[in-house]
């Protein structure tokens, strides 16, 4: 081989290194521009990778994710609202919609009169309002039995205060032609319905908040005594025998719901044409 063709050999092999070279060093800055967003370039070397050929066009972390307009991995307060997707929407203000395009509630449920929310689906689900002490606004209550296959609607009495109710069946015991039953609140067991019933309620000065409603089971008559300052009431019947009695009275914080309602719509509620 003479020495022009040494000098060609030469030259080839160095062309080929400085090529290998650049190639090397354009990939090292695609590469930083996607896992080294932080990094500064080198002095006398290009920016950040435009995001028009695969690069962030920016040079920390924060402002790649804006450029590219991801949201941060994990808990994070990127994602402020999410276009419908199907019939849920989640707002700007953290509303969440079912069917509703334009929530304004936490979560508010669009439905055109027939099931406007429904939450859970097992027998055993409970629903708790302001952790049990909260008030639930609805106009009929109406548990379904299911016999045999066949469904029945049943509906819960309203009233008008919040009361509460004991209910059962005296028998009434003669004695020195005396009959009676006596309901002993003062001395009634922990845990019975006469204790519960008593501590959940008001029954006023002199007991004049606690009603009482009495059905002999024979016909004679029936009537009651409020011993108040002993703690008792007294059933009393022209006879022996079985009576049934209703205890009412108002709960012990009945004072602090008022019969009128608060947050309402002015056209909303179950209307009355007087």
């Amino acid at each position: 081989m003479n020495q022009l063709s040494k000098y060609r050999s030469a030259l080839a092999y160095l062309s080929l290194i400085v090529i290998s070279l650049a190639a090397l060093l354009f990939a090292t800055n695609i590469v930083r521009g996607f896992t080294h967003p932080t990094e500064q370039p080198p002095s006398g070397q290009p920016g950040p990778i435009p995001v028009s050929v695969g690069g962030t066009s920016a040079t920390t972390t924060a402002q790649a994710r804006i450029n590219l307009g991801a949201a941060a991995s994990g808990a994070n307060t990127d994602i402020v609202s999410l276009s419908p997707i199907g019939n849920l929407i989640l707002s700007p203000s953290g509303y969440v919609g079912i069917k509703n395009p334009s929530p304004t509630y936490n979560l508010d449920v669009g439905s055109g009169g027939a099931y406007t929310a429904r939450i859970g689906s097992a027998s055993s689900d409970t629903l708790v309002v302001g952790g049990g002490a909260g008030k639930l606004t609805v106009g009929t209550l109406d548990p379904v039995f299911n016999i045999s296959g066949t469904q029945f609607a049943t509906y819960a009495p309203g009233m008008i205060g919040v009361k509460e109710e004991l209910n059962g069946v005296a028998d009434l015991s003669c004695k020195d032609y005396q009959c009676s039953y006596t309901i002993d609140f003062s001395s009634a067991s922990y845990s019975s319905r006469e204790w519960l019933f008593r501590r959940i309620t008001d029954f006023g000065a002199e007991w004049n908040g606690l009603i009482v409603s009495l059905t002999p089971g024979f016909q004679g008559q029936v009537w009651y005594k409020k011993d108040y300052v002993t703690g008792r009431l007294v059933i009393f019947g022209s006879q022996g025998g079985e009576v049934s009695y209703q205890l009412l009275a108002p709960r012990f914080d009945w004072q602090l719901w008022s019969d009128e309602p608060s947050g309402l719509q002015p056209n909303e509620g179950l209307r009355v044409i007087e």
